[in-house]
Parts: structure tokens; sequence; C-alpha cells
């Protein structure tokens, strides 16, 4: 609803003839290229490869299924291997050196409104993303046996695993080794510690090191991590979108559970879990929350978005009652 009033569309993204996503925000006066959205859509248009079935037998660490995608309700209209080979080509042809390291770089400002700083000012760059897209590279050259894609994951590798103040986007969390989704170089020691965006760059990490067979590597190390501070996201039957306690969405509670949840049947087995009956209690009420997402109204405070949702309840339901009330006193003149 925001987005139509603003700029006079519906949809947030629009995918051009390339497959890579254009979005739209009310935050902003032009459509732009989100390097996030290009990994999201390319790991997406990868299913469409011929061979899938037997790159999945081949490398389980980097063709796996994850069921997170469905939580972010939106699917492209059409998905090609073309578009596939696009994005990841999209990729290493904008990998930039910059603070030391590689990034796929934000060229706009963003808000984080509970930061001291309010806004991350451009350009920055999120080790989700930069982790995220070495699995969409590896996906490529197992696909393409093309050395320039394993190049660029290396130089992400090395770059995500790199401390914030070095110009990479590795923090700390209670002892523990945590990726920066939102790296604001300017400020390297105050980080919100977005929960999915450290999941979804481990994903590249684990990837990466068990392609390369890299031992002792720091995917276990990572994976620790999550499940040591998982209790720091923990809202009862909800859930905290980062550690500065940003309650999440609806969308990102989905995603938050369905992460930790795939991550503990998958791969706790390979690391020892102090804190292991915590997980399982989190896991069982952040499943209400997805099963009664209405909880988000009493968790959350307010916000644009709730506001928004409000806005969008009362429109439709007003717009339900008047359909309602003409249909009924047409019938009663007939």
């Amino acid at each position: 609803m925001r987005n139509y009033i603003t700029k006079g569309k519906f949809d947030i993204r629009e995918i051009d003839n390339d497959g890579i996503p254009i979005s739209y925000n009310p935050r902003f006066k032009k459509p732009f290229i989100s390097p996030f959205y290009v990994v999201h859509y390319g790991l997406i248009y990868s299913k469409t490869v011929s061979n899938v079935k037997d790159l999945k037998n081949r490398y389980p660490y980097i063709w796996f299924e994850d069921n997170s995608v469905k939580f972010w309700n939106d699917p492209p209209e059409k998905s090609n291997e073309r578009f596939f080979k696009n994005c990841a080509d999209y990729i290493v042809e904008n990998i930039k050196f910059y603070k030391g390291n590689y990034h796929l770089l934000y060229d706009f400002d963003w808000p984080y409104e509970n930061m001291r700083y309010k806004i991350i000012k451009a350009p920055w760059w999120s080790g989700l993303t930069d982790g995220y897209a070495i699995l969409l590279l590896l996906r490529a050259y197992t696909v393409y046996k093309n050395e320039i894609y394993l190049e660029s994951a290396k130089k992400l590798y090395l770059s995500v695993l790199s401390p914030i103040e070095n110009g990479g986007s590795l923090t700390n969390f209670n002892g523990y080794p945590w990726i920066e989704e939102y790296v604001n170089w300017r400020f390297p020691k105050e980080n919100p510690k977005v929960f999915n965006g450290m999941v979804y760059a481990y994903y590249g990490i684990r990837a990466y090191e068990n392609f390369n067979n890299i031992k002792p590597g720091m995917a276990d190390k990572l994976l620790v991590s999550i499940f040591h501070n998982a209790r720091y996201y923990d809202l009862n039957y909800w859930s905290y979108y980062d550690a500065v306690k940003t309650v999440a969405n609806v969308k990102y509670h989905r995603i938050n559970y369905i992460l930790l949840k795939d991550l503990y049947e998958n791969y706790s087995g390979t690391v020892y879990i102090k804190n292991e009956d915590d997980i399982k209690i989190i896991l069982k009420r952040w499943e209400k929350g997805v099963d009664i997402p209405i909880l988000w109204l009493y968790y959350s405070g307010w916000s644009i978005s709730k506001i928004h949702l409000l806005i969008e309840i009362i429109f439709f339901e007003s717009f339900f009652i008047f359909i309602i009330r003409k249909f009924y006193l047409k019938n009663n003149q007939e």
C-alpha cells in the first residue's frame, strides 16, 4: 500500500529481461538493485538447471534445499537457467575492493532506527550478502566450471571472515564469532547482529569450506555461535529480528523459525551444543508464533509496518462491508 501511494506500484520488485531484480521502496525516489536480491533470485533460478538432481547428490552442501525460501513470499513469475547464470555473472562483475576487502557494495543509505547512528550511509556492505553470494557462485562453478566463479567466491570468503575493523564482516557476540549483516564501517563496534543474516552467511561459509576441504574451518564455530546465542532472539512465542531487540515482523519470524529448525535438525549432530534443551524449547515456542501470526500485534510496538498493516485491514474491511451492503440493498430493492 505504501509503495502504491508513493510509486504508483503495488509490486515492490520487478524482474528485468535478464532476470535481475529491480526493487522499489517508498523511502527512495528511484528504483535500485539490491545485491541481496540478486543472490536470492539467482539461487531460486538455479533450481532450473537440467542436472540439478545429480548436482544435489554430488554437492549436498552447495545444492541443499532451503526451506526458508517459501517464507519470502516473492517468487519470480519466470525462472530459467539463463537468469541463474546472469545473476551469478552480475555478482562477479560487481564485486569491488573497498576498505581492504572485496564486497558487493550497497550504494544507497539504509535506515536502522534501533541503532545509535540511525542511518547506514552509502557505501556499505553486508556479511549476509557477501556470505550468501558464495553459495550462488559455487553453484555456478559446479555447473559451468569457469574459474572466475571460484576466484570470486574465495575473495568473498576471505572478506566475510575478516574482522569488521579490517574491512570484513566478522564481529564477536558473547565470545563467539558472528557475521554481521549490516556493516556500518564508520561504527565498527556497533552492530545489530541480525539472526537470519548470520545463518545465510553461515551457509555460504560452510559450502565453501566443504567444497575446498578446509579443516579446521570456521563453519562449525559459526554454527555453535548461532545455537549459543539463539536465546538472545527469543521473545517467548515470538522472536527478535536482531540482538538490539527489534521485534521481527511476521515474515522474519517465520524465517527465523525455519532457519533455526533446519540447522538443529540437519547439523546439530556435527557440533557440541551446551544448551540443546533451550533450543528445543525455543523452537516449540516460535512454532506457536508461526501458527498464530496475529501474536505479532501483541509483541511488537508501534511501527510503520504495524500502522501499514492496520490501514490495510481497515481499508479491506471497509471495502468488504461496502460490497456486502451494496449487494444487500440491491437485493432488497428487487
